[in-house]
């Protein structure tokens, strides 16, 4: 292969946004690359030919949208041509398993989709010890087309079992149960069903913060969101419980106390999108990011627009500023973040990269994701507001959190660990 003239294809599609050309191209590459390897022979892949497979996130969002547009058949071929001697990256990043079984479902290859998916929440389960719903969707409606009904009415039971507002899954179950797969639903629409912008729940991950907390509510009040809920995690910090009272007098703020410390999965493990019957898209955000000055207050209508421009997507998140940032850790930091945008940019100041819980619009499923996800830049971006403290001079409640904080508190444990 002459990788050479391929870098230069690649290059110039990537300068003109050709994002389906890429695609082929690293589909390509990446087959070619995985044939090496298998025989030992990877230390022969060219430079040009690693820089292109590390576009590779570009690949996936592309068989993602493919697949929303109806274009299965498509998205398989460059899925076999990930596969193609890598089934170990497929169970190592399993949520290409997912992927794959999605992409053979769709393509009516109902049992080889059941053994993928099977497989894929295995591994799920393993890592993040819970369940994807729309896996089992899938599953149960392999098992309706191959004829298994009572498999079919486990698997759209146990849906609903997470997530009682899937439409679809209701819809299936009844017809399974009288013996039909006639209509029967085949794809998912009813997660993505948005309301008013300013309606969108927004739920806010708390722990003993208080200043930085303020500040995004304030924001939040201000720009005209009127559906803001705080979890709070078994807060210890005194003050908290005098703003909480104030909070709660606000017809657009309510305050949950969850009694303990759940994490920073706290919103699908409290079970309280089920609790409060949630079935629209909503907001998940840790309590310390703040909008930068020029995002505009509608913003959620525009991460709106792009979660329901692919629902493959399971989130869009706003990208968050590092290039600033003045915290005495920042080297490490900053390192992390820009490793989100190399090789991932898929439109114009859109990345498809992990998100975690930094502010994102999540589409109404009941599980944890990091992956499927897209990042924004420009103007829809957040200041994450412990990378600019002092932290010779830190305010009484940052003292008390830091001092307080678990382990999954990545920053304050830095700053624990350099005391020590």
């Amino acid at each position: 292969m002459d990788f050479d003239r391929i870098y230069a294809r690649f290059t110039a599609a990537k300068a003109a946004d050709d994002f389906a050309t890429m695609s082929d191209i690293i589909a390509q590459v990446n087959e070619y690359g995985n044939r090496l390897a298998v025989n030992g022979r990877g230390n022969e892949i060219p430079p040009n030919a690693v820089r292109i497979a590390e576009h590779v996130n570009v690949l996936i969002y592309h068989v993602m949208k493919l697949l929303h547009d109806g274009n299965s058949r498509k998205a398989y071929g460059y899925l076999l041509a990930l596969a193609k001697n890598n089934v170990e990256g497929f169970d190592r990043f399993f949520h290409m398993l997912y992927l794959l079984g999605k992409t053979l479902y769709m393509v009516g290859n109902y049992p080889s989709a059941a053994k993928i998916l099977s497989r894929y929440d295995e591994a799920r389960n393993v890592k993040w010890n819970d369940v994807d719903e729309l896996s089992l969707f899938y599953r149960g409606n392999c098992a309706a087309m191959l004829g298994d009904f009572n498999a079919a009415i486990k698997l759209y039971e146990q849906t609903l079992t997470i997530n009682s507002a899937f439409v679809e899954a209701k819809r299936n179950l009844e017809l399974v149960l009288r013996g039909t797969t006639e209509n029967l639903a085949r794809d998912v629409k009813s997660l993505w069903n948005f309301p008013n912008w300013r309606d969108v729940p927004i739920f806010i991950n708390a722990r003993d913060r208080l200043g930085v907390m303020k500040k995004l509510i304030d924001w939040l009040l201000d720009a005209g969101y009127r559906k803001l809920i705080v979890l709070d995690n078994d807060s210890t910090y005194p003050p908290l419980s005098e703003y909480y009272a104030a909070l709660e007098r606000d017809r657009r703020v309510k305050v949950i106390r969850l009694q303990k410390n759940f994490g920073f999965k706290a919103l699908w493990l409290s079970n309280i999108l089920e609790r409060l019957k949630i079935s629209t898209p909503y907001v998940y955000t840790d309590p310390d990011v703040l909008p930068i000055e020029r995002c505009p207050k509608d913003f959620l209508k525009r991460l709106m627009k792009l979660l329901d421009g692919n629902r493959e997507l399971r989130k869009v998140g706003l990208g968050i500023v590092y290039d600033d940032i003045t915290f005495f850790g920042k080297a490490k930091f900053q390192e992390i973040e820009s490793n989100f945008y190399d090789g991932t940019r898929v439109g114009d100041e859109i990345y498809f990269t992990q998100v975690d819980t930094t502010f994102a619009l999540h589409s109404n499923l009941r599980h944890y994701s990091l992956r499927f996800s897209l990042r924004t830049t420009g103007d829809l971006q957040i200041y994450h507001l412990p990378w600019y403290f002092d932290y010779d001079n830190l305010p009484d409640d940052e003292k008390y959190y830091i001092e307080h904080a678990e382990s999954c508190a990545s920053v304050a444990m830095h700053f624990k660990q350099l005391g020590e």
